[in-house]
């Protein structure tokens, strides 16, 4: 069994047990109160240059039909697939803005990358 497949069936399994129980956890952990937002699956590209990474997540973006884009907040280059309200998130952070595509260099201006968050 490959990583992924661990992964796909965890996540098979949690959807069934949020099915089974997720009514009566909400009643436990306080009924009435908002659902948050479910946190996106996060998918790091981190090996090769600047340029790779971004071309990495680029070729994913292309592959699933979604365009890649520059998110200033989180200082990442990155693509995002949609399921409903859960977000499978591919993502790279350049090392400096010199190094995004130019539409989005001069939005990534002089903010540190080790101050970002994914």
């Amino acid at each position: 069994m490959t990583t992924l497949d661990a992964i796909a069936d965890g996540l098979e399994d949690l959807a069934a047990y949020l099915r089974e129980q997720g009514q009566a956890d909400r009643e436990i952990l306080g009924a009435g109160r908002a659902d948050p937002d479910p946190m996106p699956y996060l998918i790091p590209v981190g090996s090769g240059t600047a340029q790779e990474r971004i071309a990495a997540v680029s070729r994913f973006a292309e592959h699933h039909g979604v365009t890649a884009h520059w998110d200033a907040a989180r200082y990442t280059w990155r693509a995002v697939l949609w399921f409903g309200p859960v977000r499978y998130v591919a993502y790279c952070i350049p090392g400096d803005a010199a190094e995004l595509p130019a539409p989005v260099a001069g939005e990534a201006g002089e903010r540190e990358p080790e101050l970002a968050v994914a």
